[in-house]
């Protein structure tokens, strides 16, 4: 099955040879394996970090464990938010 959208913000993206993306389907938010996603370098704030846009139109997919996995996301966002603050105290 072909996958179709962007990821606009994806730190190293552009190294990866696959990558779990996230899209809303019946069920809820759902996981997606996506093989070989179009990468594009794009510029950001952090100097320190390559930033990459995903492409995802025409590129094959495969759905990663089936039922609704909108909790566990959710987890997963909120514990990557306190990461990245925790990380951003040690710059000032």
């Amino acid at each position: 099955m072909a996958a179709t959208g962007t990821k606009p913000v994806v730190l190293d993206g552009h190294t990866a040879d696959w990558c779990s993306s996230l899209a809303r389907n019946e069920h809820g938010i759902g996981t997606f394996l996506v093989e070989a996603p179009n990468a594009e370098l794009v510029p950001s704030w952090d100097v320190t970090r390559k930033v990459a846009r995903l492409d995802f139109d025409g590129v094959e997919r495969n759905r990663r464990p089936v039922g609704r996995q909108t909790r566990i996301w959710q987890r997963i966002v909120d514990d990557t938010n306190v990461a990245l603050c925790a990380e951003l105290i040690g710059v000032f």
